[in-house]
């Protein structure tokens, strides 16, 4: 039988119950640290589900399998509320094809505005021109853009891993940066 197990943005509450047969019909009452007003991204397999933040799904079968689609609408203009995207059409089209960030996105911005109030938060990708395969290549680099004197900016960056990134790197999965731009 496969489990649930839910991650909030307050830490992870370890829920042990049957997979729904789909999203729409899982018991978010047992999940009460959980906003339920946001839809969730079911990356389901057989032995477990992760909720995991802000992508739709298009089914769930009582196998414990979900084919998960792109991100919304909805979703990119809330990305694009929280950061300033300069190549809008190539950022969004990446986060089309790796819709596990928009989560990680969502809540860095939040860390992010903690430790650099009044920062700017810039999107944009990279590609590595040696790298053969295009695929492997390319990633998503969030800018801070900040007015602080570099030493200052590169503590509160350090303070930032400390307390939030370095613990969610795993699932960025190699495909986001962060970086410090000044003004």
């Amino acid at each position: 039988m496969a489990y649930l197990t839910a991650s909030a943005m307050v830490g992870t509450v370890p829920v042990r119950m049957p997979i729904p047969s789909s999203p729409s019909s899982a018991p978010f009452n047992a999940l009460p640290r959980m906003p339920r007003t946001l839809s969730r991204i079911w990356a389901l397999t057989a032995s477990r589900a992760t909720v995991q933040g802000t992508v739709d799904v298009v089914e769930a079968q009582n196998t414990g399998s979900a084919s998960i689609v792109r991100p919304s609408g909805l979703q990119l203009r809330a990305i694009e509320s929280l950061y300033r995207v300069p190549d809008r059409s190539r950022v969004l089209g990446f986060l089309e094809d790796h819709a596990y960030l928009v989560p990680v996105l969502v809540e860095a911005s939040e860390h992010l505005r903690v430790h650099f109030d009044g920062a700017s938060l810039v999107l944009r990708t990279v590609t590595d021109p040696e790298e053969e395969n295009v695929e492997d290549a390319t990633e998503l680099v969030l800018s801070v853009v900040t007015p602080l004197e570099p030493a200052d900016a590169l503590s509160k960056l350090a303070a930032f891993e400390d307390a939030w990134w370095l613990g969610v790197v795993p699932q960025a999965q190699g495909k986001l940066c962060i970086d410090l731009d000044y003004q």
